[in-house]
């Protein structure tokens, strides 16, 4: 009888072993999920901040400034975004954002095109699409800026910071602020931010 009881300590002290490691494993993924999603949504809220202050340093043509609101087309997951479409009803120089998520075929009109990693694939038709539009277009994909986006949002040293494309701007018809260029760094496809 004693046999039976030490084979069962054995068992017990290896299935403890055991069912201490999944839980410890397990307890690093929960630790570590919501820290990789916290991470993210900081990332976004300090761009949806800055996309908020880029567009009072932005200037349409007159045609183009004309409209009550400013129509800010999110290709992507928006859900990923949450911060960019709480920015929705806000108001900047008088007019209102209108934040909505768009498709390939609905980014003709938008004043704002943020083009959300994962979807550089479709860079060269959405700049065909928005080609003589005066879209202000935003990336955030390492190369995107010498690809033709007007503002590119880049990850340098667990920094947001973003680099300005001052000829893709001029192409556009957009008017970009030398305060924001030099907060870039300079006058061209440059770095810079926050």
């Amino acid at each position: 009888m004693r046999s039976d009881v030490t084979g069962i300590r054995a068992f017990s002290r290896t299935h403890f072993a055991v069912v201490t490691a999944v839980i410890a494993i397990m307890l690093t993924a929960a630790v570590s999920l919501p820290a990789a999603e916290q991470r993210v949504r900081g990332e976004y809220e300090v761009k949806a901040a800055l996309l908020y202050n880029f567009l009072k340093f932005v200037e349409w043509p007159p045609s183009k400034a004309a409209g009550a609101e400013i129509r800010v087309c999110v290709v992507g997951d928006l859900s990923r975004a949450r911060s960019v479409a709480e920015l929705d009803n806000q108001r900047v120089a008088g007019r209102r954002l209108a934040v909505e998520r768009a498709d390939l075929q609905d980014v003709r009109g938008c004043d704002v095109l943020f083009l959300l990693r994962g979807e550089e694939q479709l860079l060269p038709k959405i700049l065909e699409a928005v080609r003589g539009g005066s879209t202000l277009t935003i990336g955030e994909a390492d190369g995107l800026g010498r690809r033709g986006v007007i503002i590119n949002f880049l990850i340098v040293r667990n920094r947001v910071r973003f680099e300005i494309n001052a000829a893709a701007a001029r192409d556009a018809g957009i008017m970009i602020s030398s305060k924001l260029m030099k907060l870039a760094g300079g006058n061209g496809s440059t770095a810079g931010g926050d």
